[in-house]
């Protein structure tokens, strides 16, 4: 199914207010509030007094502490999170649990928590899982171990799990402003408040001043300590797709900071392995770089590795892991290329056999870790066999919506390629970074003669299209990762209309402006 096209309505002639408009942040305040970068206090999160005093009493007490993790690129970094925490208070008996996706339930398993508890851990923390775990919960508390929840997931139905705290924005008696944390993000608030706590102990321990007292006399943080741990974050931020607005854009703001000046053996092998240059490193390098590679630990091997690769204090290993991390990503966009080969619908594969609404298909021999990246890419390509199933749940989707809206792309102006030069890009710069929910500004380009094609990386599987445009005085690149558009047999002097949003490029340390597409079609 093709996708539509529309260029949107235009609220201002300039460019900033328009583009700030066109994402609902029209008003003076509002826009105001979208580029303000303040942070909330994380006592205003429901439990956060009950959570920090637990875990102060834990220090205090020496207790074995288990941080329980979701195993993507979201819950990899919040563990990574509270693990900086405890090594800077100089508490080391703690561990961190991770389960097998492919052998474990998703969130906190029985099995898991029985060997927790016979491990002698006293506290289970658990980061961007543990909401829907009411029944592993009542089993930890009978076995005695306290549970701490940290996640951002929607409540369920069932309501709030047994535990001793739920940090979570998203319940319906927190009053706290931003909503939609990513779960890192819960638990860089629970760190700023366990910082926090460190010079006011009386607030959270008053009912117990001699524990008060041996918490702090080891416990030694300096203010501020924990905006260190926001390339962390950011990366869960940006990965996980919560919308950039809000706190959520301040994290994401100041993370790429620390990210760009990170020295992080684990971060640093990774920019290393990928050639990214740390010091201009954007949100896109987090999303379409970063985030992969630690998203693929889970799906093509253990998540731990993408753990390990975060809190690392070793070269040589940070080293061997991202190396590892690489190798595994690209063992998986092969295992999503072979089942949509197998489907018949990827790009090479010409006419796909079938579209619908509803897509059903499936092989014993797939990898569970990739099923979900397949999907999306069957959906992007459109059509795949059907089965009976299939036939079924298209059939009641037909009688709920008899009307299907093709996918869309709003674009923001139509442009001359002359119009892309660095006072343009300027205008741009302060109102990143982009991502969920704040889309980057999107221009289309008519009737462009392309003067060159060629393919890039290491299976050339990414696009370079070359446009020679006199006005500018030099050539313009714009590049395609992972071509959608083999099936076009793009060649020089074709042309096209291009919808594709503006970048700057310092790819081995050369600043340059290129487009990045976002779709195309041949003219004529």
């Amino acid at each position: 199914m093709g996708k539509n096209w529309r260029l949107r309505e235009r609220y201002h002639e300039e460019l900033v207010p328009d583009l700030l408009a066109a994402r609902g942040v029209g008003e003076a305040a509002a826009q105001a509030r979208l580029l303000a970068r303040d942070l909330h206090d994380p006592f205003l999160m429901k439990d956060m007094e009950v959570a920090v005093e637990r875990i102060l009493a834990a220090l205090a007490g020496g207790e074995r502490i288990v941080i329980f993790a979701d195993y993507d690129a979201d819950g990899i970094p919040a563990a990574a999170v509270l693990t900086e925490f405890f090594r800077r208070v100089g508490h080391q008996n703690f561990d961190v649990y991770i389960p097998d996706r492919h052998n474990e339930a998703y969130g906190l398993n029985a099995a898991a928590i029985r060997k927790l508890a016979a491990g002698g851990a006293k506290l289970l923390i658990s980061v961007d899982c543990g909401i829907a775990n009411a029944a592993e919960i009542a089993l930890a508390n009978e076995l005695g171990l306290a549970v701490i929840v940290t996640d951002h997931h929607l409540i369920p139905e069932t309501g709030l799990p047994p535990a001793l705290a739920v940090l979570n924005p998203k319940r319906a008696d927190c009053v706290y402003p931003e909503k939609m944390l990513c779960g890192a993000g819960v638990a860089f608030k629970l760190v700023q408040a366990l910082v926090s706590a460190a010079g006011n102990f009386s607030r959270v321990l008053g009912k117990n001043p001699q524990t008060a007292q041996k918490v702090s006399d080891g416990f030694v943080v300096p203010v501020g300590w924990e905006k260190w741990l926001l390339d962390l974050v950011a990366i869960a931020t940006i990965s996980d797709l919560v919308p950039l607005r809000g706190e959520n854009r301040a994290l994401a703001y100041f993370g790429l900071k620390v990210l760009r000046q990170t020295r992080r053996p684990g971060l640093l092998a990774l920019y290393r392995q990928l050639k990214l240059d740390a010091a201009y490193l954007t949100e896109d390098d987090v999303a379409f770089m970063i985030g992969p590679r630690l998203n693929t630990a889970g799906r093509m091997s253990h998540a731990s590795q993408a753990y390990f690769l975060l809190t690392t204090r070793d070269e040589a290993v940070a080293a061997t892991i991202a190396a590892h991390l690489d190798e595994k990503n690209l063992l998986r966009r092969q295992s999503v290329d072979t089942i949509l080969n197998q489907l018949g619908v990827a790009p090479t594969a010409g006419t796909p056999v079938l579209a619908g609404p509803i897509l059903v298909a499936g092989r014993d021999d797939w990898s569970l870790g990739v099923l979900g990246l397949s999907a999306a890419r069957v959906l992007e390509n459109s059509g795949a066999p059907l089965s009976e199933l299939g036939a079924r749940l298209n059939a009641a989707y037909a009688q709920m919506s008899p009307t299907v809206v093709a996918d869309e792309i709003v674009i923001d102006r139509e442009l001359e390629l002359a119009a892309l030069d660095e006072t343009f890009h300027r205008q741009l710069e302060p109102l990143a970074p982009f991502g969920a929910d704040y889309p980057k500004p999107t221009f289309l380009f008519s009737d462009l003669t392309i003067a060159g094609v060629k393919s890039f990386g290491q299976s050339g599987n990414h696009l370079e299209l070359t446009f020679t445009d006199h006005e500018r005085g030099r050539p313009l690149r714009a590049i395609a990762f992972f071509n959608p558009f083999v099936a076009l047999a793009l060649a020089g002097g074709q042309k096209i209309n291009l919808v594709a949003s503006l970048e700057k490029s310092y790819f081995r340390s050369r600043a340059e402006l290129r487009l990045r597409i976002v779709d195309l079609r041949v003219v004529g």
